[in-house]
């Protein structure tokens, strides 16, 4: 009996150390105990204009979205992924605008760099991203002071999420 435990706190002391401590004892505690409670805006980044790139260099490691909205100016994504011992990375990525038609439309990704976490918490956290770098583009464009464009988001497994930019 004594082997065994001491053979499990062994066990459980590697995993715990086997996790990076860049999210923070509290976090990756919180993230086990409460693995469904929202984080707070985790990620708050512009938008990243790059106009006719190609995606294939771009990484899209597993996630999915909640929820989606547009606050002011900033596109506001709830989204969930496995891990709980690395930082992760998401960017917001305009990579081909202005599509002619009429709301003017803008293909965006939500790209995710995991940092290779593989850790099996499950973390949910609401994601900020300022949207003005493309009106700012839009405005000098059109030469107009109010538009909207049809966002057209892509998300990991190909999922396309729409949402209308009103400014």
């Amino acid at each position: 009996m004594k082997v065994i435990s001491i053979s499990l706190m062994f066990l459980i002391s590697i995993y715990y150390l086997s996790c990076d401590n860049s999210v923070g004892d509290t976090a990756r505690i919180n993230n086990l105990i409460f693995p469904d409670s929202e984080q707070p805006v985790f990620d708050s980044s512009s938008v990243i204009l790059e106009n006719g790139t190609k995606l294939d260099d771009k990484r899209i490691d597993p996630y999915s979205v909640k929820d989606i909205f547009i606050s002011y100016d900033s596109l506001v994504i709830k989204v969930t992924h496995g891990g709980g011992c690395e930082i992760h990375e998401f960017r917001l990525i305009a990579w081909n605008y202005f599509l002619e038609s009429y709301p003017v439309q803008a293909s965006l990704l939500l790209s995710h760099n995991s940092c290779n976490d593989f850790c099996e918490a499950l973390i949910t956290k609401r994601l900020s991203f300022d949207l003005s770098p493309l009106k700012k583009e839009y405005y000098k464009f059109y030469n107009s002071s109010s538009g909207i464009i049809k966002l057209n988001i892509l998300i990991y497994q190909k999922e396309i999420k729409k949402i209308e930019y009103k400014f």
